[in-house]
């Protein structure tokens, strides 16, 4: 099993939209990063893959620096380690998590 976050990205400004952030502990230096808009989590849209993150964010809420917003966790869960994460929606996680 990998623990996984579901967290929201607020921002503080015009420079970016917010949006869901996946974040999944896949044991190495850097989680596995996969994001999805609001609108696009409203249409049941597939997550999409994005740059690694700091291990951090698997346990982060707050501020996040040089005026980047904040985040804050939704949920925590556990995936499947052989779970295919390539079309990944909201609802597949909603689903995933309640078991």
């Amino acid at each position: 099993m990998r623990a996984a976050t579901l967290s929201m990205h607020f921002y503080a400004n015009s420079r970016g939209q917010n949006h869901l952030d996946l974040f999944i502990d896949n044991g190495k230096d850097m989680l596995d990063h996969f994001f999805l808009s609001i609108e696009g989590a409203r249409k049941n849209e597939v997550f999409i893959e994005g740059r690694p993150h700091r291990r951090k964010y698997l346990n982060y809420s707050g501020e996040i620096s040089n005026n980047r917003g904040r985040v804050r966790i939704l949920q925590r869960f556990n995936l499947a380690s052989n779970l295919d994460l390539s079309n990944m929606k909201l609802d597949d996680i909603k689903r995933l998590s309640n078991h």
